[in-house]
């Protein structure tokens, strides 16, 4: 069914951005910025973004609805990439860009499993099927895929420009590799993702809330049975 494909596939795309950009992490910190103890500000940065926006996103969905704030997640982490742009080696953009990420990434991880749970409710309804263990099995395997390609991408790339990891400074080449693994990449996958989530699924708030209703007409009915 529709939205189960667009969410996984949403999903898948942006994991593996943000698996790859996890990976290379590490080389970007030591390599382009020199302090490898920069990326535990980042993260604690980070986390306070993520916390910002998982205890408001309850609010933000009775406003705008689901796919909406999950949409904004999606775009909000690509552009908090991006930014990184305009100064790969500035840290202040780095943590700009590491509470932005957190708080795009807080909407993604708070929304996904309601977003399947509503997804389990549409085959219900279309097919008559329970499909609530399918639909959390395939979560499963949709983010161990990701974490997967993810985690391999960045390998073969510092392979193929000659990464030495024995050497204390990298070739400029490596270096762009780098910057491509830990910045380019992920915004790119994210845009993916959010295009893709934007123009595909199907269930708007309007029509997620003809939806519980019917779902509701449907349990009262079997509760009678």
């Amino acid at each position: 069914q529709k939205p189960v494909l667009i969410t996984f596939l949403a999903v898948l795309i942006f994991t593996v951005g943000n698996n790859i950009s996890n990976t290379i992490g590490p080389y970007f910190y030591t390599y382009i910025l020199g302090d490898l103890t920069l990326s535990s500000l980042a993260s604690l940065i980070m986390f306070f973004g993520l916390l910002l926006t998982t205890i408001f996103s309850g609010k933000a969905v009775q406003m705008k609805g689901k796919k909406a704030v999950f949409l904004l997640g999606l775009v909000i982490a690509a552009v908090s990439m991006l930014i990184r742009m305009i100064d790969p080696k500035n840290v202040l953009i780095l943590l700009v860009s590491s509470f932005l990420t957190g708080a795009g990434g807080g909407f993604v991880s708070t929304l996904s499993y309601s977003i399947q749970a509503d997804n389990t409710d549409y085959v219900n309804l279309k097919m008559n099927v329970h499909a609530e263990a399918a639909v959390a099995a395939l979560s499963s395997f949709i983010t161990k895929c990701a974490m997967g390609i993810g985690g391999a991408i960045p390998g073969y790339m510092l392979a193929a420009v000659g990464f030495d990891s024995a050497a204390a400074q990298q070739p400029d080449g490596v270096k762009t590799v780098i910057i491509i693994g830990a910045i380019v990449i992920p915004a790119v996958l994210g845009i993916l993702g959010s295009i893709i989530f934007a123009g595909a699924y199907p269930l708007t708030k309007e029509k997620l809330e003809a939806q519980a209703a019917e779902m509701k007409e449907v349990r009262e009915k079997n509760a009678l049975l």
